[in-house]
């Protein structure tokens, strides 16, 4: 019996480390939720009192999708 494809690809998962790791975050654990294909990245860095934490999400998902262009 084949296996059903995967949602989540390995390289997707590289993308977003190298994304975070661009931002300036250091990545502490990646949590996969292989059901729906959710990727959850926690840092270890010291929170920015500056920036809310969308802001920070934000700024990292940007950085990721411009490296695809």
């Amino acid at each position: 019996m084949a296996r059903a494809p995967s949602k989540v690809r390995h390289s997707d998962v590289r993308k977003a480390l190298r994304a975070f790791q661009q931002a300036g975050l250091l990545v502490g654990r990646v949590e996969i939720e292989p059901e729906t294909g959710k990727i959850t990245v926690f840092t270890d860095a010291p929170e920015d009192p500056t920036l809310s934490s969308e802001a920070r999400a934000d700024r990292a998902l940007t950085k990721w999708l411009a490296q695809d262009k």
